[in-house]
Parts: structure tokens; sequence; C-alpha cells
């Protein structure tokens, strides 16, 4: 009977997928010293989890999103159930969080999996995400309550996007955002189709937490004109360059006012589609120089006619606009 080096046996298991991998250790001694020392660091991370989430990151995320989330950089959750074991609401994971074992994670991504209030105040306390940059929670069933957790939690000090669209958060979960000093590097900020309305938006005009803001993204939250009115008068956004405030309530008034408004100079992508704005405030658009580093603009509407289409078109104060 021919017995094999251990660096052979190393070399053969790098050819197993990772399901194999995971049995191998049931009956092979030397599996456990030999991924230690050799083996891709997934397989360490995997061998230190329950062996229930083993088979659900497995079967559920797939070898390459496993790699990509035990690389340290990204975790892409689309598993209720994988996320309950991490956040420790998994009976074999008691009260410990198994999101200790991503100290380096850049990148959270936990979307369309019906994350609700109760799940967000968890995550919000736990501690283990010192070098998180990105959060994604779009998509979900975040409420107020969760959002005020997450806007209290002191665990995120690094972030830079944080995106909670598709969500529930209304106007309180967007005051209690807005009012929140742990996320002083936020560049990126999406809370569009929240129903956040002119109240939230008014909170987050004041707000003087987001002076790194580049990109703001607050579509489809019933905005009327006195949101966008507040927002326009707001000089504590001077880096922004991307505004999306389509699919609003917003009008020829709330238009103007936007249109007048000297704060954004930097402002490079602009949409206003899909709103009541009319030819009026197309004309106030064309007639305005303070876009001048405009290359992308989204307009239209039902109210708009050709009188606002040949303003825009005959406008000389965006010439670096593209599309």
């Amino acid at each position: 009977m021919m017995t094999l080096s251990e660096d052979m046996v190393v070399f053969s298991f790098r050819f197993l997928g990772l399901k194999s991998q995971l049995s191998l250790r049931v009956v092979c001694k030397h599996f456990q010293a030999l991924v230690d020392e050799n083996l891709a660091p997934e397989w360490k991370i995997m061998l230190r989890l329950p062996k229930t989430l083993q088979d659900l990151m497995v079967e559920q995320s797939g070898a390459q999103s496993l790699r990509l989330a035990c690389s340290g950089a990204v975790i892409s959750v689309r598993s209720k159930t994988i996320l309950e074991y991490l956040l420790g609401i998994g009976a074999e994971m008691a009260a410990h969080s198994a999101f200790c074992l991503f100290p380096n994670l850049k990148s959270l991504e936990i979307s369309s999996i019906k994350f609700s209030d109760a799940q967000m105040q968890a995550l919000a306390a736990v501690s283990f995400f010192p070098d998180l940059t990105s959060l994604n929670v779009s998509y979900n069933q975040i409420g107020s309550a969760g959002m005020q957790a997450l806007a209290a939690s002191s665990f995120f000090p690094n972030l830079t996007s944080l995106n909670v669209s598709y969500n529930q958060i209304g106007c309180e979960g967007m005051h209690a955002l807005a009012a929140s000093s742990f996320f002083p590097n936020l560049t990126s900020l999406d809370v569009g189709i929240n129903q956040i309305s002119d109240i939230g938006i008014q909170a987050l005009a004041a707000s003087l937490f987001f002076p790194n803001l580049t990109c703001l993204n607050v579509s489809t939250s019933q905005i009327r004109d006195t949101g966008i009115q507040a927002l326009a008068a707001s000089a504590f956004f001077p880096n922004l360059t991307s505004l999306d405030v389509g699919s609003n309530q917003i009008g020829d008034v709330g238009m103007q006012a936007l249109t007048a408004s000297s704060f954004y100079p930097k402002l490079t992508t602009l949409n206003v589609i899909g709103n009541q704005i009319g030819d009026v405030g197309i004309r106030a658009l064309a007639a305005s120089s303070f876009f001048p580093n405009l290359t992308s603009l989204k307009v239209g509407s039902d109210r708009m006619g050709p009188a606002g289409m040949q303003a825009l078109a005959t406008s000389a104060f965006f010439p670096n606009l593209i599309s």
C-alpha cells in the first residue's frame, strides 16, 4: 500500500470542491494541520464556522462568493438563514457574531432578503467593522427603528458609501440619519424609495454632518417643492457632484429654487426626470449659470412642452453636457 506524502495530499486537496474538502476532515486526521499551513484563507475560516453555516454557505452562496467573502474584502449575503448565523441569531452561534471572522471586511451587501428592523438593530450592535467602507442594505424591510439603530451606532467610522434604498425608513429614519455624527467620511448616500417626504429632506438639508458627500439619491421619496427648496438653500454639501431627485412631486417652484442655487457648483450629474416640472421650470434650468460642470442631465415629464425643450436645446450654459 502506497502512502502519499503530506505535500502530495495538500496538492490533491486543491483540486477538490469546497464541500468535498470540508468532508475530508472527517476521514483525514492530518487535515486541520494541513489547512492551517497550506490551504487558502477561505478554507481556514470555513473550518471555524459551525457545520450548519458551512453547509449553507457552500450550498447557497457558492464557492466564488465565499472566496470573495473570506478574502477579507467583500461579503454579499443573499440568504436570510446565512445572515442569521452571521449575526449570531442561529442557535449554534449563541450570542457570538461570526462577523468577527472577517476583521478586514471592506464591503458588506445584505439586499433583497426581507432584512428587518430587528436584524438591522443586531447588525448595528456588531463591533467588528472597523474598516468597513461600503454598506448596502437595499431592497429590504428596514423601517424607522432599524434606521435609528444604525444612525446611533459608532461601529462604522470609516463608512464612505451607504445604500438603504427600497426600504421604509420614512421621515423619522431620515431625521435620525441626518442628526448622526457617526458617518463623517460618507461620500455616497442612497435613500431613494423610502417615503422620506419633505420633512426628511429638510432634516438632511439642515445637517452639518455630511460635508464630504459627493453623491446623493433621494429619488421616489415623496418630495415636493418645499423639500427641494430646503435642499437648494443648503450650503452644507459643497462637494456634491451627483444629485438624483427623480420621480418625486417637484414642480416649477422647486425647480426654480434649485436652478437659482449657487451652492452646487461641482454638480456633474442631475436627474429631475419624472416630476411635475413644466416649461417654466425647464426654462429656469436652461437659463441657469450655476451648473457649468454638468455632463449628464435627465429631465422630462408630461408637463414639459416644446417651449421648455427648445430653451434647453439652445442654452449656452451646459458646454460639457454629454447625455
